[in-house]
């Protein structure tokens, strides 16, 4: 039982650090490219133009991001989504009345002792609480 989490908490672990390191490599990547489409826009400008109309038409090109992605954070922050109705309580399982996770729990207090259980006991606790208070629709 407890071999199925750690496997399936190794491999969300897994995945999420080669998602962290390809999506890092994909913002530096994004980062240059902006940064040299901005140079090469402002030294073409100003070749052809001059520097303070170059200066303006890169102030223009960032107003323009900064407009489009401020409306695009106003149009997801309010999202029209309806609230999520909660899972009755009848088809959720209740796994702690399993009888082998009784049993487990039997066996584990009797062989660690009630000192080093309640520790034990209560990181379970906060562990289950966390859990349980996750929304379904974030779960994958």
């Amino acid at each position: 039982m407890f071999d199925d989490l750690v496997l399936d908490l190794k491999a969300r672990v897994h995945t999420a650090a080669i998602a962290a390191v390809w999506g890092s490599i994909a913002a530096v990547s994004v980062v240059a490219v902006l940064f040299f489409s901005c140079l090469g826009t402002f030294v073409w400008t100003s070749q052809h133009y001059g520097w303070v109309a170059a200066s303006f038409v890169l102030g223009g090109f960032f107003l323009i991001a900064a407009v489009i992605s401020s409306l695009a954070f106003v149009v997801v922050r309010r999202g029209d989504n309806p609230p999520t109705s909660p899972v009755p309580t009848a088809s959720r399982a209740q796994w702690w009345l399993d009888p082998a996770v009784l049993t487990i729990g039997l066996q584990l207090g009797r062989s660690i002792g009630a000192r080093r259980l309640i520790p034990v006991l209560l990181v379970g606790a906060l562990g289950a609480g966390w859990i349980m208070s996750r929304s379904p629709a974030t779960e994958t």
